[in-house]
């Protein structure tokens, strides 16, 4: 009876070890954690709130499909927008090219001012771009 008890924990045992190295196996990054640059678009007033939800959800869904990344933020004032954030990888895709479509297309006003910010490490760059 003794050694039976004894069979049965080390059986559990081997079991658990078994489980142990994929329980214990490095999770895969998240897809915003991909992406350390940042785009900074500060908006002219007279751009109410409520373009807010139609215009993150159309660059989101187009930086997301074309895998260069997603829009990270807005600030808005007492009832216009102030800027918008973006997250992307300057390696992966030429940002005033980005910029330049969006206005383009009339997603963001033609008066916009966008500002780079190139993270390397956990610091960003000395200066931000701005065009």
């Amino acid at each position: 009876m003794f050694a039976e008890s004894q069979m049965r924990v080390f059986a559990t045992i081997l079991l658990l070890g078994a489980g142990l190295p994929s329980g214990c196996s490095k999770r895969e990054a998240s897809y915003e954690s991909r992406f350390r640059d940042e785009i900074s678009i500060d908006f002219p007033s007279g751009h109410p709130e409520s373009e807010v939800d139609p215009m993150k959800r159309q660059i989101d869904e187009r930086l997301r499909a074309s895998k260069i990344g997603f829009f990270s933020g807005v600030m808005v004032g007492e009832r216009d927008i102030d800027f918008i954030s973006v997250d992307t990888d300057f390696d992966l895709i030429d940002e005033h090219s980005l910029v330049a479509e969006l206005i383009e297309e009339g997603t963001i006003p033609k008066d916009a001012k966008a500002t780079y910010k190139r993270r390397t490490d956990d610091h960003e760059s000395d200066t931000p771009k701005v065009r």
